[in-house]
């Protein structure tokens, strides 16, 4: 009886403490996931840069997320179109918005973070055979001259400026659905960012890419950011949380090491 009673104490001592390691390490779990505060980012679909089927979403949201993990901050990525993800913001229904150029307009309505999650040159595609000494475009304004129509991205930074200078805009709502239109010679132009544009245009319109022709934004800042709502109650302190992290990032080599490995692709 001694001899039965005594197995049983460290049969009991250590169910004891198996329980107290489940007990202790439920309260670290749900003490940890009280620390780290959510953040819902709006963004929609421009590969290669995002997009729910590449990994972590794309280089730019991996930028992002590195941001929240040095920030302390647990994100929360709601893909839609364009135009809402933007309004959404301004609207105060989200916090913060990516990746934005910054333009007079923007920065009327939303605040920018004080470093960029990405960089990419904006150009102006056209066909070669169309326009054989190329095309200017220092500014909007220059693309008038062609009276051509050109293809955009409904939300996208220029639609504002072409429709100022009475350009004939085409809007679709993806970047291979313009580069669809530029092919059939439906548009004679189509902005975009560069690596989004021959990305797209290798991946849905091959037979295009040897006669694509593009020129660079002459009035260009290459840098996108995230955009900030003016409104919701979280930006006070979530967007000085993420500057410093950002900073980090950009300091450390971080950022160009990640954007570069979509280069090197």
């Amino acid at each position: 009886m001694k001899t039965l009673i005594s197995a049983r104490k460290p049969i009991a001592l250590l169910l004891k403490r198996i329980i107290y390691s489940v007990i202790l390490l439920a309260y670290l779990s749900s003490s940890s996931a009280k620390e780290l505060p959510t953040v819902t980012f709006t963004t929609g679909e421009w590969t290669p840069f995002i997009s729910k089927k590449l990994t972590g979403y794309g280089v730019v949201t991996q930028i992002v997320t590195e941001a929240c993990n040095r920030a302390g901050l647990k994100p929360i990525y709601t893909f839609m179109p364009w135009k809402r993800a933007s309004e959404n913001v301004k609207d105060g229904y989200s916090v913060a918005t990516f990746s934005w150029n910054k333009t007079e307009k923007r920065m009327q309505d939303f605040l920018f973070s004080a470093y960029p999650v990405n960089k990419t040159p904006n150009v102006v595609f056209y066909k070669k055979s169309e326009y054989p000494k190329g095309v200017k475009f220092h500014q909007l304004s220059d693309l008038a001259t062609y009276h051509a129509t050109v293809a955009g991205i409904r939300g996208y930074w220029y639609e504002d400026g072409l429709k100022k200078h009475s350009i004939k805009l085409h809007l679709v709502n993806k970047g291979e659905q313009a580069l669809g239109l530029l092919h059939e010679g439906r548009v004679q132009m189509y902005i975009d960012s560069l690596h989004v544009g021959l990305t797209d245009a290798k991946r849905v319109t091959p037979e295009l890419v040897s006669n694509l022709g593009y020129t660079e934004y002459g009035s260009d800042d290459p840098y996108a950011y995230i955009m900030f709502s003016r409104t919701h109650k979280d930006t006070n302190w979530v967007k000085p949380r993420l500057d410093k992290a950002l900073k980090s990032i950009y300091e450390d080599g971080t950022f160009d090491k990640i954007l570069g490995t979509l280069l090197s692709r």
